[in-house]
């Protein structure tokens, strides 16, 4: 072919040589146009289905406890904010109370959640649901910003933009899950085209702005991004166009140094405060255990989530990426193309991330390993698209044969793995849209082969304006959107039908997200109550598998209660928590926690006054809590897929233009609040101490009467004690109704009576068998069943589950989920020591049943029947409560109260203890300690005094000093370098 012929462009998106700016193809001229149409057909395909079946966007879990939650909250904030001038910077409502700025770090600040302070709370659900909209938008315009500014193609960024936009982690990662997480493939591309601008044109504002928003919008992300950014760096430098010289390496990396230092001193008004306290967490240290491969199963559903199945949806793809990664592999002439290079390298380094565990726990933090990271192999993939579909026109028939092989080796591998661990419909649906993919870009090789590109190509070159030339292009650009839609809509209506429990169902009723977190909660009833109240008091809730009042309700009716669910969280509540062996139920999780057990010396100290129940549900309920301040009935709205699991998107499609998607029950549920005689405010006065170390040596049992008798601190009052102990450990017997084995290490037999069982193993050959232990009933005490060490070991040739639902209870009434974790689990923290409160019961309880729930092995150091006998609880009640702590008021940043002592005494604060705490009692200055592990105490003197506690975010305002140095170095770099820009005149 002569030389000056070219090969015809797939798509008439690039500007032919010579050819004029306005003679441009449309999409050139009006790309971001273009896209927004496409991505609002794009986005029409995606959430249709799920608004027809009366769903939301906003997910079960932590998309309404926490996402949804937290954007009113902080609209609520930031209009308080406004109105009164003040910052209120710690929140009473949080759990025990906590730091409003780091508790809320990922959400503050995010900027879309701003405009949070422009909505109503009712209203709030339909912004947090166009956010989500908004930020895959812009997700799919930064991709394109970095494609344009290396000049591709204006058609192949199109589709690479959307396959982007809705790639798995943006779809089920982000906008059916946590939202916040799509700012991170938003900022990607911003990041790196930073990076480039620097390199290229020595242009640094771009990379100093886009690393500082990374910053800003979530730490955790910002991580990943800087590893990639160096990995993206590196990868320029060794395999670009710039000089290979260490001079050059040297002063390029000194330059990315430069940025990253004053992008982080830009962000530090959030960065101080969160580094502060993410340190302090043992959930970044006490990671699980990471295995050197996964299980196969796990490897077949990163497989087929390569061809757009939502088994692993992480690191699901629209298939055409899926399949341009491969023709690209399969080609030698495009595998040695330049501009192909990079992204190949990154895609085949990423996808080694995907199948090395210890990659992905290393870009977690190196903790559990996750697919959180997979927003850079989805930008690799995409731009791979970009870089391929123009290339398509110049493969020769060998380079095509070369691609089919590749295809259907590919094709084969994923079927037979699939087929060994069992196909869903959702990766049928998945492999037939691949399929698809695979017959449009079969169809340009057709098309344009290269004996057909010879004669095409002199056509082309003659009558470049010819309609016969434009319209395969356009049959072809609209074939391959079709393929993506196609691929967008099997993805989201598979996930959403995907499982033995259907995704559907986790999604929020439509409209109705904020009802339920506030008039639907049980507590918004005992909201009056709590007003009318002389002092401010908490609520509390069973610790049991029913979870009446949802976490995080109280940020939204503001009333102080026992629970909490935040990524970030004071370490000094969980390890008092800890300390106690309190149950997690239902969670292994240490930024989640909700209730005290029900045990009764733990809801006096945490100035419970009222405790929510379920008559009908049988909770245990503390002793002393035997009065209903109020009683009430609640509707709960359910709503219910009507086709079993794993069915097929077409047939979820169908259900919902026929109206047989859902169905819905309205049930009525009963609540009583419960109200003690004798509740603790939330200041009291302790005339006794223990020290801490003495504290710590004690066991959890002893921790807990400890509390009503004495306050572990460092303070010296001069009346340091030793807590009575007056639990029992009680004989008990295995029952011979017993349905598990069990076998103990050291000598004995375990049928007959014991103390305790040391060193034992439950063996479970069948799902849900029961060890039964029976004892002696003992009257008006409460009944703890306490298990050390307890671990789970799965049956050879299976799978190890990352954690099981083990049941306690008393074999009647009382049953509760503990979670037992191994080191395999996500969450795993090192909690393996429960003390279980089986309930108080004035006749005494003589049986605690142990149900395991899956096959396997349940080992444990040891298992114990303890007794705490009530005797002496009033009495301690009622000395604590013996010196009157008054005018006890809660505001913003600030407790304040008045107290009258006749000899040095302890005043204890049930409030979280934190360095940002200062107090002054009769306007002196004085020392906060740390008492009983997680909370506050000061000293007292004898006589009447005022004190007042105020609150300030540690690290808040030497980050602020930080950020006005960055901002200000950063306005210094900009008009330096406009200097740099204006034109040198010549001295006449």
């Amino acid at each position: 072919m002569n030389t000056s012929e070219k090969k015809p462009a797939l798509f008439k998106g690039q500007q032919a040589e010579g050819q004029a700016n306005n003679e441009r193809p449309i999409l050139q001229r009006h790309y971001y146009l273009t896209y927004t149409i496409a991505f609002s057909a794009f986005a029409a395909v995606a959430f249709t289905a799920i608004y027809l079946i009366g769903r939301s966007l906003i997910w079960q879990a932590d998309g309404l406890k926490q996402h949804f939650t937290f954007l009113v909250y902080i609209g609520e904030w930031l209009r308080s904010f406004a109105a009164t001038g003040t910052l209120q910077q710690w929140e009473f409502s949080f759990g025990y109370g906590a730091d409003i700025i780091t508790t809320l770090a990922t959400w503050i600040g995010e900027p879309f959640n701003l405009l949070s302070a422009f909505c109503p709370p009712s209203y709030t659900e339909y912004l947090y649901q166009f956010l989500v909209v908004l930020r895959l938008w812009l997700a799919g315009m930064t991709f394109s910003a970095f494609c344009r500014y290396h000049k591709r193609d204006s058609a192949s960024t199109l589709i690479g933009a959307l396959c982007y936009a809705f790639c798995g982690f943006c779809l089920c990662w982000g906008a059916l899950r946590h939202p916040m997480f799509i700012d991170a493939a938003i900022e990607l591309p911003l990041v790196l085209l930073g990076a480039d601008r620097l390199m290229r044109d020595r242009k640094p504002l771009t990379l100093i702005l886009s690393l500082a928003l990374a910053f800003i919008t979530y730490f955790y992300f910002a991580y990943m991004i800087v590893i990639f950014l160096a990995l993206f760096c590196l990868m320029r430098f060794l395999f670009g166009h710039e000089e290979r010289i260490a001079k050059r390496f040297l002063t390029l990396l000194a330059a990315y140094i430069g940025c990253g230092i004053v992008s982080a001193m830009l962000a530090a008004v959030f960065l101080l405060p969160i580094i502060a306290q993410v340190v302090s967490m043992d959930r970044i240290s006490q990671g699980a255990s990471i295995p050197l491969f996964y299980d196969p199963s796990e490897y077949a559903q990163i497989l087929l989530s390569f061809m757009g199945a939502p088994e692993r949806s992480g690191t699901a793809q629209i298939g055409l990426a899926s399949v341009c990664a491969v023709i690209a592999f399969a080609t030698p002439s495009l595998r040695r193309d330049p501009l192909l290079r990079q992204p190949l390298i990154a895609v085949g380094a990423l996808i080694l991330f995907a199948l090395l565990p210890a990659c992905a726990s290393a870009l977690n933090g190196f903790s559990y390993t996750t697919d959180r990271w997979a927003f850079a192999f989805s930008f690799a993939l995409c731009s791979t698209v970009t870089l391929v579909l123009p290339q398509l026109t110049t493969l020769s028939k060998q380079a095509w044969r070369q691609v089919i092989l590749a295809s259907g080796i590919f094709e084969i591998l994923v079927l037979t793995v699939a087929l060994t661990e069992g196909l869903t419909t959702a990766a049928i649906e998945a492999f037939v849209v691949f399929n698809f993919f695979l017959i449009v870009i079969w169809r340009v090789g057709a098309t344009y082969s290269q004996r057909g590109n010879k004669t095409r190509g002199c056509h082309n070159h003659a009558n470049p304006t010819s309609k016969r030339r434009r319209q395969p292009s356009r049959r072809i650009f609209a074939a391959l959107l079709a393929s993506c839609l196609l691929g967008v809509f099997f993805f989201v209506n598979g996930l959403l039908a995907l499982g033995t429990k259907p995704y559907a169902g986790e999604l929020v009723p439509f409209g109705a997200a904020y009802g339920s977190m506030t008039t639907a909660q049980p507590n918004y009833a005992i909201a009056d109550l709590q007003k009318h109240d002389a002092s401010p008091y908490r609520y509390d809730e069973p610790a049991d598998a029913l979870e009446l009042v949802e976490h995080n309700a109280n940020a939204l009716t503001g009333q102080l209660g026992i629970n909490f669910f935040s990524s970030i969280y004071n370490q000094n509540v969980d390890t008092f928590r800890t300390q106690l062996a309190l149950p997690l139920s239902n969670t292994i999780q240490s930024h989640l926690y909700h209730g005290s057990d029900s045990r009764a010396a733990l809801e006096a100290v945490s100035s419970v006054k009222y405790f929510i129940v379920q008559p009908e549900a049988s909770s245990p309920i503390p002793y002393s809590y035997d009065e209903v301040a109020e009683r009430y009935t609640a509707d709960k709205t359910t709503y219910h897929l009507s086709k079993p699991a794993n069915r097929s998107s077409l047939a979820l499609i169908t259900d919902v233009l026929t109206g047989k998607a859902v169905s819905k029950t309205v049930t009525p549920y009963t609540y009583e609040a419960l109200e003690t005689a004798r509740p603790l405010p939330l200041a009291f006065v302790y005339n006794a101490t223990v020290a801490p170390e003495r504290y710590e040596a004690m066991s959890p049992i002893e921790r807990q009467q400890s509390l009503l008798q004495a306050c572990s601190t460092t303070l010296d009052i001069g009346n340091a004690i030793e807590p009575a102990d007056a639990s029992r450990e009680i004989p008990f017997t295995i029952s011979e109704k017993s349905s598990a084995t069990l076998s103990i290490d050291s000598e004995g037999e375990p049928s007959v009576t014991s103390h305790r069982l040391e060193g034992g193993t439950i063996s479970c050959s069948k799902k849900n068998r029961r060890l039964i232990l029976d004892f002696k009933a003992q009257s008006h005490t409460e009944t703890y069943l306490y298990i050390t060490g307890l671990r789970y070991v799965a049956p050879a040739n299976t799978s190890l589950p990352g954690h099981v639902n083990m049941t306690f209870g008393d074999g009647d009434k009382t049953e509760k989920t503990i979670v037992c974790a191994t080191p395999s689990s996500n969450f795993y923290s090192g909690k393996e020591d429960w003390l279980i409160n089986l309930g108080y019961s004035d006749q005494g309880i003589d049986q605690a049943v142990i149900t395991l729930p899956r096959k396997g092995v349940y080992t444990f150091t040891s298992l114990r029947v303890i007794t705490l006998p009530m005797d002496d609880f009033d009495n301690r009640v009622e000395a604590l409560a013996a010196t009157p702590v008054n005018d006890i008021t809660l505001s913003p940043n600030t407790i304040s109260c008045t107290a009258s002592v006749k000899k040095p005494s302890v005043l204890y604060f049930s409030t979280p203890y934190s360095t940002g705490w200062t107090a002054t009692v009769d306007n002196h200055e004085v020392d906060i300690a740390q008492a009983n592990t997680a909370f506050m105490a000061i000293k007292l003197e004898e006589g009447n005094h005022h004190i007042e506690m105020r609150y300030h975010t540690p690290g808040l305002r030497a980050g602020l000093c930080l950020s006005a140095l960055g901002a200000a170095a950063t306005i210094a770099i900009a008009v330096i370098l406009r200097r740099r820009k204006e034109p040198q005149h010549p001295v006449r």
